[in-house]
Order: C-alpha cells, then sequence, then structure tokens
C-alpha cells in the first residue's frame, strides 16, 4: 500500500484550484501573523483546514484522498505536541495540516521522479531561510539586551563536525550546491543558537501582567512561582489559562517575547516549493 501510494503515477484533481487557494490561505495566515500580534484567527484556521478537506471530497480521488489525510494527520499529530511544549505555535500546525491537504505532493510540472510530499520541500526552504533570519534577528537582540548568561563556547567543537560534513558531501557522487547550502545553514544557526542559546532564551524573556497576556504566549516555566505550578499550567497559555490567572489574583508572568513569526518564511517556503521544489532531486 505505502510503496503504491509512494510510486505509482498520482496526479491531483483541480491542481491549478489546489495552488491558489493554497496560497490564498498562506497569504491570510501570514498577513495575520505580522500585523496581527501573531494572533491568526481561530475561526479561519477551523475555515482554511475545512475547505481543504471537503475539496479532497468534492473532487475525490482515492489515493490522492488517503495519502493527503494520513499526511496530515502524522503532521497534525507531531505538530500538536510540538505546539503543547511551546516548540510552534497553533496555527503553524492548522497551517500545515491544510497545505497537506490541498497539496499533498509537487505539482505535476516539476516532475519529481516519486510522490515526494510537497510540506518536506516547504520546510526545507521555509526553515532554511528562518534559521538564516534568526542567526542575525537573535543577535540584534542580544546587542540590545544585557545578559547574565554565559556562550557555550564547547559547541564551537561542533564545527569540526561541520568540516567533516563538508568534506564527505564535496567528494560525494551526488554533489549540490542546493543541498550543500541549505544543508550549511540548518547546521550553522544551529550550532551558533547552542552557544548562545541561554543568553537567546534570557534575553527574549520578559514579564508582562496577566491582563496583557494572549492566547499562544509561552510561558516560562523556570520562572513560574509555586502557585501557578499547581494550577497545572502548560508552556501554552489558552483562554482558559489567562482566565485562570486573572481569578488567581496574579498580577504578572514570564513569558517568551519577542520571538520572529515563522508564518512568513513558511509562506515563502510554499512558493520557493512550487517553483523549486524538483531542484532538490537533481542529483537523482
Amino acid at each position: 500500500m505505502l510503496e503504491e501510494l509512494l510510486f505509482s503515477p498520482m496526479v491531483m484533481p483541480m491542481e491549478t484550484a489546489r495552488i491558489f487557494l493554497a496560497l490564498l490561505g498562506m497569504a491570510i495566515g501570514t498577513y495575520f501573523d505580522l500585523f496581527n500580534n501573531k494572533n491568526v484567527p481561530e475561526k479561519f484556521l477551523y475555515a482554511f483546514l475545512a475547505v481543504a478537506f471537503l475539496f479532497n471530497i468534492v473532487f475525490f480521488d482515492y489515493n490522492v484522498f488517503v495519502y493527503a489525510v494520513v499526511l496530515a494527520f502524522v503532521f497534525f499529530a507531531i505538530g500538536f505536541a510540538m505546539y503543547k511544549f511551546g516548540q510552534i505555535g497553533g496555527a503553524d500546525v492548522f497551517i500545515i495540516a491544510s497545505i497537506i491537504l490541498l497539496l499533498p505532493i509537487h505539482p505535476s510540472y516539476l516532475n519529481v521522479p516519486f510522490n515526494y510530499p510537497l510540506i518536506f520541500s516547504v520546510l526545507i526552504y521555509g526553515g532554511a531561510i528562518f534559521a538564516f533570519y534568526s542567526i542575525f534577528y537573535f543577535a540584534k537582540i542580544l546587542s540590545n539586551k544585557k545578559t547574565k548568561s554565559r556562550p557555550k563556547y564547547l559547541y564551537l567543537s561542533l564545527f569540526l563536525v561541520y568540516g567533516l560534513f563538508a568534506y564527505l558531501f564535496f567528494n560525494a557522487p551526488f554533489f549540490s550546491m542546493a543541498y550543500f547550502a541549505i544543508a550549511s545553514i540548518l547546521l550553522l544557526s544551529s550550532i551558533i543558537f547552542l552557544v548562545y542559546r541561554d543568553a537567546i532564551m534570557e534575553a527574549t524573556m520578559d514579564q508582562v501582567f496577566v491582563k496583557d497576556l494572549e492566547p499562544e504566549d509561552v510561558l516560562v516555566k523556570e520562572r513560574m512561582d509555586v502557585h501557578m505550578k499547581r494550577m497545572g499550567m502548560g508552556n501554552v497559555l489558552s483562554h482558559k489559562d489567562i482566565e485562570a490567572l486573572k481569578r488567581s489574583g496574579t498580577k504578572h508572568v514570564w513569558v517568551y517575547a519577542n520571538l520572529p513569526p515563522f508564518l512568513p518564511f513558511l509562506f515563502i517556503g510554499l512558493i520557493l516549493a512550487l517553483v523549486l521544489g524538483n531542484q532538490l532531486f537533481l542529483a537523482f
């Protein structure tokens, strides 16, 4: 079954309409992420997910439907777990699942050799650009805020691992500058983040009044008082959590603020995947 879904000829019905809806939904989500304090309305998220699912019902193709639904479910489950731990926003989870339902594989005009999920290309391109941007974004925050945390220079030894990776890559028969550039950005940004992780986390912490909290704000668990821990607060605040804090008389809490939005980079990743998705397969 899995082999058939991956390697059998598969063409998404109403492909152009799917691309249009995916780009439109991503554009709307990105607008709210940028200009609405990173607060994407729940009604829009539910509507986008419903439209994406119903599109597969109206223009039904068994293989495409099964592939899309299973893949979307897996990503939604993983994303929801990451959301609960404060690693990504709830809106990101819904947007990614909706994109998968609309565009489970690469469009036919890209001539990708097998039914490789489009979302992988989206995350590779978007993640690389986000990682590159984050280097400068967090450098600016660190330059404007004084922190007590010291860099962990031991992680600089990972540059030796990167050097080995570069050597092996340049001597590999499937060498490609596209692979090397993306992998380099991801690896180098990860090393820099590990070195300055504690300082970055400290610099992005902010003490805010409970009345100013928004759903999706991420609590700093290390600075939660005993009372809040007894209330069973999770990493990510919900409407219910905020109301409970207000009733408890808590005046202020520590949250991670000034974190960069991710949806704009996911949007760029989608555009690049739709235009250059086949570039990741040139070596094959």
